[in-house]
């Protein structure tokens, strides 16, 4: 006979809506675990707990519980939890996105890692096939990118790079106040995903077709658009490559929309 799940509990300083919606639902069941952050999943969604920042999926915390495994569930106190939301993008211009895509590229010229698509900020670079057709795409906009379909699921980790790069599209679309798009983008992309990634990445990318971001990616997208500097530290701070994965997304986005 087996043990019944252990239930912690978690004390949440700030999280995202959808964290909100998933944490006050139902107690939670943790389906992934990591050294400072897990995954857990109720009735209403999934959401990230521990030492994450700030996100639509997150809820941040000063620690993760002691012994948390696969599988217990996790009950939150929300009581002075900050609800926190991306910060509106400006009124912006072609000439000042223009501006501040040439100062990105020159400044993560020497940051850029060696996966993923970081290089993308790099324009001298050969791009493959489904990037080609994504930004096709994004510059015109005619049927449904068909052709990017490669880039669902592409790549290893939770969130797979293929999957951050549209993600990051889809917010700067949102944020560049061009909802038609991103709602076309995000009918074209959430059916694929639901079959061809993992239901985390999935999450992440049902957010990104509300506009919602993390924090460092909101914060670059909303730079960008106000001629301002992005602060290249906290995008590489996010997973593996994830932040710059998702930095490329928006600025291939926010190059064929300024043009």
């Amino acid at each position: 006979m087996s043990s019944p799940a252990r239930v912690h509990l978690i004390r949440v300083l700030s999280l995202g809506r959808f964290a909100h919606a998933a944490l006050t639902s139902s107690d939670a069941k943790a389906i992934a675990v990591f050294e400072r952050s897990a995954y857990v999943e109720s009735t209403a969604g999934l959401a990230c707990i521990g030492a994450v920042g700030n996100g639509p999926l997150n809820a941040h915390c000063d620690a993760l519980p002691s012994g948390l495994a696969v599988g217990d569930m996790v009950n939150a106190e929300l009581t002075g939890a900050v609800l926190w939301r991306p910060r509106p993008a400006p009124e912006w211009d072609s000439k000042t996105v223009r501006r501040s895509l040439e100062h990105l590229r020159e400044a993560a010229h020497a940051q850029l890692p060696s996966e993923g698509f970081g290089f993308l900020l790099a324009s001298s670079r050969e791009r493959p096939a489904p990037v080609l057709a994504f930004s096709r795409w994004l510059a015109e906009q005619n049927g449904s990118p068909d052709g990017a379909a490669g880039l669902v699921g592409l790549g290893p980790g939770l969130t797979p790079a293929g999957d951050d790069l549209i993600g990051g599209a889809l917010c700067a679309l949102h944020a560049a106040n061009r909802g038609n798009a991103a709602a076309r983008l995000a009918s074209w992309v959430l059916p694929l995903a639901l079959a061809g990634t993992s239901r985390i990445s999935y999450a992440h990318l049902a957010c990104a077709a509300e506009g919602e971001c993390s924090e460092p990616v909101n914060d670059a997208i909303v730079a960008i658009l106000a001629g301002g500097t992005v602060d290249l530290a906290r995008i590489d701070s996010i997973g593996h490559t994830s932040g710059w994965d998702a930095l490329a997304g928006a600025v291939v986005a926010l190059d064929a929309t300024r043009r």
